[in-house]
């Protein structure tokens, strides 16, 4: 039997703990709820912001990392595109990218985000980053069925999808 949870609201306090900070505790607030309830877990989305978490790590470029990449992909998960496009792009004009594919992934997250703002040269220029020969990513591919699905050409995206997939 489902239990009932309080109401979740903006500006509501919460705590939260990491793994990589053991016995810390985070103090946040809520700054937006999902409308959808998951039909099979019951739970629905929140989002809250813990800036200590980028505070703490200020002074520790490869931690700090991860707490503004989680911030930029709340973004662009919610579909905040411009906001989530200065968030990526300022990481990739840090130097503690942690490796290559995790270059590329903000590099089309970056992508996506121009295509989502109907900036298509912008989009065309990101573009141009990806290699179709590159064997250890997809990027291309997916971005290219991206513009495809973009311009409402289906069945080209799909064909981009099947070439991504044999990668």
């Amino acid at each position: 039997v489902p239990q009932p949870c309080s109401p979740l609201a903006n500006s509501q306090a919460v705590q939260a703990s990491s793994d990589a900070f053991p016995g810390e505790q985070f103090t946040g607030s809520i700054t937006s709820v999902g409308s959808r309830v998951d039909p099979l877990t019951r739970s629905l989305a929140a989002r809250a912001e813990f800036e200590k978490a980028i505070v703490m790590t200020k002074d520790m470029p490869r931690e700090n990392f991860h707490p503004r990449f989680n911030l930029a992909e709340i973004n662009f998960v919610e579909k905040n595109w411009p906001q989530a496009r200065k968030e990526f792009t300022d990481l990739l004009a840090s130097s503690n990218v942690p490796d290559s594919g995790t270059r590329r992934l903000m590099e089309y997250k970056i992508f996506i985000c121009h295509l989502q703002e109907k900036q298509a040269a912008a989009a065309d220029s990101m573009l141009e980053k990806f290699d179709q020969y590159d064997n250890d990513s997809p990027a291309y591919y997916f971005a290219m069925a991206a513009t495809s699905f973009a311009k409402e050409k289906k069945e080209e995206a799909e064909e981009w999808l099947a070439s991504a997939s044999k990668i």
